[in-house]
């Protein structure tokens, strides 16, 4: 059972159970009430019986001749019994039933007076007393008029709960027709969906609800899949890439080595080519295990300067892109400067960050600014680039991850997701922010676009 047939039939579940209830209540409040009314007026009917039989000879010719005509016109469809002192009947027309009503003259001279049914008829007993004696005085009513007009209501609670029951069957199944239209569009869109327009999100309707809620949170799962895709097909390429030149290059040398026979001096060059080829490949296979946070270091650390290691960097940076660098270089303690960590890691992990901001940038000048932070060395790197969309900043540092405007240059997607992993070794802290998000944040040291890298270096220690 689909859940807009489920909904259907919860909704005429619930409405037939509530009206049923709400019927059942109604007929008993309209059946207690309307027994109470008859009560009052058989009462009423039992009194005046009394009074017209038993005050006779006590009451004006005038008078009488009133209860009378009230008496005429209230016994229309009622049969009277008078007992006596003996318990015989003095006046009325219903001894057929003196077994029945004899029984109960004990109960009504007890009681003062007394309401009971019989199989289709409604009796009330009265004890009077009168300066002839005392009397008891019934009243027969007959009560299939009072059981006609119960029939009658309970034949039109069932027909309204009937047609009731069948307009909320009709009527949900149309609302939920236009509830669901929507959602049927968006089952539609998502099992039509191709994998390569996997990024492309579902259109949203302007309509604050739950839905809108659905689809907001569903496209942003959609996106990191789309993402997941991403960094899948940018790790076969760098694997791909990578692997494919040093194997390409020992093939192609060990094939053109042997064709024909090599002097010493030949098969001393073609090793350390291949040496060469294979030391290359093992620091690919270096940095896939930093990747991974499982290439710890098994050399012993060494104390390493921060500022050398970047200028060397920013010296790599300016020979292969013609990079620009401003550095805010104050007078810093030189122990400050100094980090226990390994130089290669460390060294990779900087290049990676400085050639980020220049090839983001288009070749802008970088600014780097050493400044002292309490007892700690904190070095930032401010580009002029493109920038990181606020939505992807806690993603940048994920392997293989590239954002929107990233895909547009050349990369893999694993610098920033190393030097995360090279820092997070040596308790580094490092922080990414873009210009203008901190702007957006009420931030305003930051000026123009592009993007800042804080590292916050530990306290040396020897």
């Amino acid at each position: 059972m689909n859940l807009r047939r489920r909904l259907t039939v919860i909704s005429s579940l619930v409405f037939g159970i509530i009206f049923a209830c709400c019927s059942l209540i109604i007929y008993t409040l309209f059946y207690q009430t309307s027994q109470h009314a008859l009560y009052k007026d058989l009462q009423q009917t039992t009194l005046l019986t009394a009074i017209y039989y038993l005050e006779k000879d006590e009451q004006p010719q005038q008078q009488h001749q009133l209860v009378k005509a009230q008496f005429d016109e209230l016994l229309q469809s009622t049969q009277v019994a008078i007992f006596n002192q003996l318990n015989q009947i003095e006046y009325g027309d219903l001894k057929s039933e003196t077994a029945l009503l004899a029984s109960y003259i004990a109960k009504v001279k007890k009681q003062g007076k007394l309401f009971f049914k019989g199989e289709d008829s409604f009796y009330f007993g009265l004890f009077y007393k009168d300066n002839q004696g005392d009397f008891v005085v019934f009243i027969k009513k007959d009560s299939q008029l009072f059981q006609s007009q119960m029939e009658l209501l309970l034949a039109i609670l069932i027909i309204v709960l009937l047609v009731g029951w069948i307009s909320i069957i009709v009527l949900s199944k149309y609302l939920t027709s236009i509830a669901y239209k929507p959602l049927r569009r968006i089952i539609a869109e998502v099992s039509n969906k191709e994998l390569s327009k996997l990024q492309e999100p579902i259109a949203i309707a302007k309509a604050e609800d739950e839905l809108q809620e659905l689809l907001i949170t569903y496209n942003k799962l959609l996106a990191r899949v789309a993402d997941t895709f991403s960094i899948q097909h940018n790790f076969v390429n760098y694997v791909s890439h990578e692997f494919r030149t040093p194997l390409a290059a020992i093939r192609g040398q060990m094939e053109v080595f042997s064709q024909k026979d090599r002097t010493p001096a030949e098969y001393q060059e073609v090793t350390l080519s291949v040496l060469a080829h294979i030391d290359f490949l093992t620091q690919i296979i270096n940095n896939m295990l930093l990747l991974a946070g499982s290439n710890k270091p098994q050399e012993p650390l060494q104390t390493v300067r921060v500022d050398e290691l970047l200028w060397d960097c920013m010296d790599r940076c300016q020979q292969l892109f013609q990079a620009t660098f401003t550095v805010d270089f104050p007078p810093l303690p030189p122990t400050l400067l100094l980090l226990k960590a390994l130089e290669s890691p460390m060294q990779l992990a900087c290049y990676n960050i400085l050639e980020n901001a220049v090839k983001y940038s288009d070749n802008k000048p970088i600014h780097i600014q050493f400044e002292r932070v309490a007892e700690q060395l904190k070095v930032s790197i401010y580009d002029q680039g493109i920038g990181i969309a606020a939505d992807e900043l806690p993603y940048v540092t994920d392997t293989f991850y590239r954002g929107k405007q990233a895909r547009q240059f050349k990369g893999s997607g694993i610098g920033l997701s190393l030097t995360k992993n090279v820092c997070k070794q040596y308790d580094i802290q490092l922080l990414i922010k873009d210009k203008a998000t901190e702007r957006a944040a009420g931030n305003n040291t930051f000026k123009g676009t592009g993007t800042v890298v804080e590292l916050l270096f530990p306290i040396y220690s020897k």
